[in-house]
């Protein structure tokens, strides 16, 4: 995870988090993930980036066949609205994914 942020008390732009969720998988084949450099850095499912200033959270799937993410995206947002197959916008408040809730939950309430 990223914060982009500052310490500054006169700073009032956004608070930026930029995160992978998950790891990807051959096409046709949820068993076998794929890893980078001898099998030690995940490639990622999912990278997203949320920004507090919007309260939406941005989602972009990793994959071969973008017209998955959007079968995925189910697993993470009540809600949510594509852009295109594989980028997705949600609402803050529509996010039920358990680690993504604990997240947003730690760092904007």
């Amino acid at each position: 995870m990223f914060v982009v942020s500052t310490n500054s008390s006169d700073y009032v732009g956004p608070t930026i988090i930029l995160g992978t969720l998950g790891v990807a998988t051959v096409p046709n084949n949820e068993a076998i993930e794929i890893y980078l450099n001898d099998g030690t850095i995940p490639v990622p499912k999912w990278v997203w980036l949320l920004w507090d200033k919007r309260e939406q959270i941005f989602f972009y799937y990793n994959g071969p066949f973008p017209e998955e993410g959007k079968d995925e995206i189910t697993k993470l947002c009540s809600s949510y609205h594509c852009l295109v197959s594989y980028l997705c916008i949600c609402h803050l408040e529509w996010v039920i994914d358990t680690e993504m809730r604990q997240l947003i939950d730690n760092n904007f309430n």
